[in-house]
């Protein structure tokens, strides 16, 4: 495949609607003592979000949009 848009865009990307999805059904940082719901819950979006984006990045239409460009 040609150029391929990084990783870490599309990881951050989805990071940020998984938290919301999350906080929609009531998980947040505050649900749970810290120690505990931290350290899960970043296991849990790096762990939805790589796959996440290792697909999404092979999709050329979403990567087009996007990246803005025409390539």
């Amino acid at each position: 495949m040609g150029k391929s848009v990084p990783l870490y865009f599309f990881v951050h990307m989805f990071h940020l609607f998984i938290l919301e999805k999350l906080n929609l059904v009531g998980i947040t940082t505050v649900s749970y003592p810290a120690v505990v719901s931290i350290p899960v819950m970043t296991i849990f979006i790096f762990t939805v979000s790589l796959p996440g984006a290792f697909v999404t990045d092979y999709i050329p239409f979403v990567r087009k949009i996007v990246m803005l460009h025409a390539n």
